[in-house]
């Protein structure tokens, strides 16, 4: 496949991007035009607790939807247009654009592990700008890393605060 993602472990746990057999360092991510894997932003999108240095291409299942319009991604010679860090291609993350009259969306669910995930939105458009705003959250107790055979029994939690704007003017 020319996209995959391959997580190690449950729900906030390390987690690596290939874009047609290269690492995240061969191919660029963006999020509504800005680079989110360039070298000098390296841990700025990735959990504050990480014992590791997490390159922005395991910043990707840390992001969460409720505000994402679409996703592109772009392979192949047209890739090159993006410059030399973006050998194995871009993936650009563009956020939702409000349109017509103010309107309220949320939703909430929950799961095994006690897994729960939440959002609210607000979205609309004015004569002079428009807008969109939404606050997203995802938090579970997770399961052990460690197979209980080997004394895996403490429960590896994620929590997952997510607010997310764009005003277009």
């Amino acid at each position: 496949p020319a996209l995959s993602i391959v997580q190690a472990g449950g729900i906030g746990q390390r987690t690596s991007t290939f874009l047609r057999g290269t690492e995240a360092s061969h191919f660029l991510i963006l999020l509504d035009g800005i680079e989110l894997n360039d070298p000098a932003l390296q841990d700025r999108f990735t959990r504050g607790d990480s014992a590791y240095d997490s390159p922005a291409g395991e910043t990707i299942p840390h992001i969460l939807t409720e505000n994402i319009e679409r996703i592109e991604i772009v392979m192949g010679q047209t890739s090159a247009l993006y410059g030399p860090g973006a050998v194995g291609g871009v993936i650009h993350i563009v956020t939702k654009r409000g349109r017509g009259p103010a309107k309220i969306t949320g939703f909430t669910e929950g799961g095994a592990n006690g897994t729960y995930q939440g959002a609210l939105a607000v979205h609309g458009q004015t004569e002079q700008f428009d807008y969109s705003l939404a606050y997203s959250r995802l938090t579970s107790d997770g399961v052990s890393q460690l197979e209980s055979a080997f004394g895996g029994h403490e429960r590896d939690g994620y929590d997952n605060d997510t607010w997310s704007g764009r005003f277009d003017v």
